[in-house]
């Protein structure tokens, strides 16, 4: 079973890439029904073609057409490019913000969808730091509008994202004025509210700059943390904390089923289960952390079921779901290809480096940081490099370190936020707790900044592609020893 279900993610991901690079083409699809028709016809009237590998290759060129004819029905859903004659010239326009506001150091940023008048189109909205609006609010834009542009490589991703997600427009810093309220989202209009709730309770018991790592552990947020501080944890190769993700939703979910160790073990699961959604709610539901909640959920589930050894067929499942919905996370979501991949190096790749920690020492809470933390690493490094250009030689011994601290400041956080609705005494006393916490944190990111060695390499598409079919075989002939000598 499992070879068939891999069998299909593999072809419907083939069915996206190879959309993609053909432009389009409907010759691509003719191409590859050609070739099914072609295989069936073997396979029913050739008795010696009637294999299990004929059949494994139907069913891939199925799954090729089911990905790339998805592919077409979403560039299909993407409305229609109505405002270009405006693109250049000042204009007033209405709309209501139908994302949350990315606050940081230095300005906002926000997308609104215009109203009727202008065909219900999407902006991308860039103004100084504002705190006065919220997702929802209906607002009167004056500005110039400009379509999105592509600055570099990292830009081009950008820009291709929000192309995909029909947002066509950008207006840069624009006259803004409050027009009334609406709800676009029930559920995203709560999550929003709850989000705002502990980012203003953060702000009044932690102390800065602690507050602005703690919003970004728990919330996802940047908006309080300088940039001095983020280039500090971009030097040290830690800026994956820093942002909600994978790693943060696990690591939460981890201490759950750690502290409630006296329970059954369904039962610590399920309380596992519910603070990953708890954490998705405050982070304002947005779509990396439930991207991320809902592959820590599938390896939960494995494990649930006793089949720890499946998680990766698990979260494969899961990955395909997320595609089958959006297959445009596939190639333009650099935090859905982090993600997924960070997931498969905890998945496959931390396992065969355990075994060689055993060789030597026991396990331990370092020698586990270590493992997850070179296993995440060695999967996305060859995508950093692609991306970034950049190999942060400190990063593992970092990571390997300080990371301990990180789930001890999310579960004190979220501990804070509680204390909080229960008393401003122990709200401040947990708060106080936690900024003592993230001091001694940040102390440490700093010494290790100013030991900081960053190696300029590149890698182009086709050669990051050929490090990840050589990761893939390596796994491959590891397992075959593995069980082999067992």
């Amino acid at each position: 079973m499992k070879r068939y279900i891999y069998t299909i993610f593999l072809g419907f991901i083939v069915g996206i890439v190879g959309i993609e690079f053909f432009s389009l083409s409907p010759v691509f699809l003719h191409t590859i029904f050609l070739g099914i028709a072609s295989l069936l016809s073997l396979y029913f009237f050739v008795s010696s073609m009637k294999t299990i590998n004929t059949l494994f290759a139907i069913l891939f060129l199925i799954a090729v057409s089911i990905g790339g004819m998805r592919t077409l029905h979403v560039y299909e859903q993407l409305p229609q490019n109505m405002l270009q004659e405006y693109v250049g010239h000042t204009i007033l326009v209405q709309g209501t913000i139908i994302s949350s506001i990315d606050t940081r150091e230095k300005h906002s940023s926000f997308i609104v969808q215009l109203n009727e008048t202008h065909a219900n189109q999407k902006v991308l909205v860039r103004t100084q730091r504002i705190h006065d609006y919220r997702y929802g609010d209906i607002i009167a834009l004056g500005g110039t509008l400009q379509t999105t542009q592509v600055k570099d490589k990292n830009f081009a991703l950008y820009e291709a994202s929000l192309v995909r997600g029909g947002v066509y427009y950008r207006m840069q810093y624009p006259t803004i004025t409050h027009v009334g309220t609406s709800t676009p989202s029930q559920v995203k209009h709560y999550a929003l509210t709850v989000k705002d709730s502990v980012y203003e309770n953060m702000n009044e018991v932690i102390r800065e700059p602690v507050a602005g790592l703690a919003q970004g552990l728990v919330l996802g947020e940047k908006r309080a943390l300088s940039q001095e501080w983020y280039d500090t944890f971009q030097r040290v190769g830690m800026t994956h904390i820093i942002v909600l993700s994978g790693y943060n939703v696990a690591i939460l979910f981890a201490w759950v089923i750690a502290l409630f160790f006296f329970l059954p073990l369904h039962v610590r699961y399920t309380l596992g289960v519910v603070s990953v959604i708890f954490l998705v709610i405050i982070s304002g539901a947005d779509a990396p952390a439930i991207r991320a909640g809902i592959l820590v959920v599938m390896i939960a589930l494995a494990t649930m079921l006793r089949r720890q050894t499946d998680a990766g067929y698990f979260v494969s499942i899961a990955l395909f779901g997320m595609l089958l919905f959006n297959p445009f996370y596939l190639l333009f979501d650099i935090s859905f290809q982090l993600s997924a991949l960070a997931t498969y190096g905890l998945t496959y790749v931390a396992p065969i480096i355990e075994n060689g920690i055993k060789k030597f020492y026991s396990m331990n809470v370092f020698t586990e940081a270590f493992r997850d933390t070179l296993a995440a690493q060695v999967m996305v490094l060859p995508l950093q490099i692609y991306f970034f250009n950049t190999v942060p030689i400190i990063a593992i011994f970092a990571n390997t370190i300080l990371l301990p601290f990180v789930p001890l400041l999310m579960v004190g956080t979220i501990a804070t936020y509680f204390a909080t609705l229960i008393s401003s005494v122990m709200g401040i006393f947990f708060g106080s707790v936690v900024t003592f916490i993230g001091n001694i944190f940040l102390w440490g990111v700093s010494l290790f900044d100013s030991m900081s060695t960053v190696f300029h390499a590149s890698l182009s598409l086709g050669a990051m592609v050929c490090v990840y079919l050589v990761m893939v075989g390596t796994y491959r002939i590891i397992q075959t020893d593995e069980n082999t000598h067992s």
